[in-house]
């Protein structure tokens, strides 16, 4: 349930929200959402199928569309809620345009803000050397399963979390897809930031967790990804998702998406380059 009116702060390929929601739920649920009250053209994951592809891929066959279903879907599955309560007192006084700052007046306090990101590397890691290296402060001390972990790094923007101080206290929630968060999951302490640039607005996040189910659930998603990218050419790909999101979101953010070079990587690389085993 919405706490009262949001407040939404845009800037790049995310936006972050005060006052919003901390769980999930059905869109329509979010009453106090003044951008898309109801959200009433807004897909569920779950319920998107070839019946909302078709209409913009009208001389496509079958096989093409079903492809397309599953490219959407599995992206949707890198998408993550950050929820970022702490506001660093080193964020600056304003962005190089002379605006002010996101949350400038709320440095050093917490705030109930929540933004967007997506993972966008899972690599496993094994042997002696990943011993120590998760900072959950839940690892398997002294069991086979402390000498295997994986690395997970998330994309965001750095005016939704811009330091480690803001990190380590992140929360953030995959999988959130079904009306009772039945089949989220919520990963909470040990965050940090991998690597951060306030004039390009970006974010890198960075967990080690020794949690197989997630991990080979990612891993999993990853070959999804592949296999599904595969089937296209890189242009025939980005063509065809540019305007079918065109018409779908009907929305000039899109633009900036699909100019971010991070976000452009993970659609078209079709290098096997998010899961490793070491």
């Amino acid at each position: 349930m919405a706490q009262s009116t949001p407040t939404t702060r845009e800037r790049g390929t995310h936006e972050v929200e005060e006052n919003c929601a901390e769980a999930g739920g059905p869109l329509s649920s979010f009453i106090g959402c003044t951008k898309n009250r109801g959200h009433p053209q807004f897909i569920p994951v779950y319920e998107f199928s070839a019946d909302h592809v078709r209409p913009y891929m009208p001389g496509e066959q079958q096989k093409g569309v079903d492809r397309m279903v599953e490219i959407v879907k599995v992206l949707a599955e890198f998408v993550v809620r950050i929820s970022a309560p702490v506001v660093s007192d080193q964020r600056p006084d304003t962005w190089e345009d002379g605006r002010p700052y996101p949350f400038v007046d709320r440095r050093g306090r917490r705030t109930n803000k929540v933004g967007s990101g997506y993972v966008t590397c899972v690599t496993r890691l094994c042997g002696k050397s990943v011993v120590g290296i998760c900072r959950r402060g839940s690892c398997p001390r002294g069991t086979a399963e402390e000498n295997e972990c994986w690395k997970i790094q998330v994309a965001t923007a750095r005016h939704v979390v811009y330091d480690d101080s803001e990190a380590r206290e992140c929360e953030l929630v995959l999988f959130d897809d079904r009306p009772d968060g039945s089949d989220s999951v919520t990963l909470t302490g040990g965050w940090s930031v991998e690597s951060a640039d306030t004039e390009k607005d970006m974010c890198v996040l960075e967990l080690y967790t020794h949690d197989k189910v997630l991990g080979r659930r990612l891993e999993n998603i990853w070959s999804r990804r592949r296999a599904a990218l595969w089937t296209f050419s890189k242009r025939e790909f980005y063509l065809w998702w540019t305007e079918m999101f065109r018409q779908l979101l009907q929305d000039d953010r899109l633009s900036q998406l699909l100019q971010d070079d991070r976000f452009s990587q993970l659609l078209q690389d079709d290098r096997p380059l998010t899961v490793v085993a070491g």
